[in-house]
């Protein structure tokens, strides 16, 4: 799964229109495939790259920051902290 996801993530960056949105996702991607091998740190790395895209968005974000932000908070549950 992380091959589909960090080739993915290579196409994206590629685009000649950049979009933070897309990025982001891929990102959450990655993290939720390191999160399902219990790859906590890999996990919150990625995760929270995709928080600070998806915070540079601004307007128009919401639902995706809040998804983030609720990864995050599950991840964090995950590491116990």
């Amino acid at each position: 799964a992380l091959n589909y996801h960090f080739r993915a993530l290579s196409i994206r960056k590629l685009a000649q229109t950049i979009d933070r949105k897309l990025i982001a996702g891929s990102l959450i991607g990655i993290a939720n495939a390191y999160w399902g091998e219990q790859n906590l740190n890999e996990a919150l790395e990625y995760t929270t790259q995709a928080l600070t895209l998806n915070e540079s968005v601004g307007s128009g974000n919401e639902l995706n920051l809040a998804t983030n932000l609720i990864i995050l908070a599950s991840i964090h549950h995950s590491r116990g902290d």
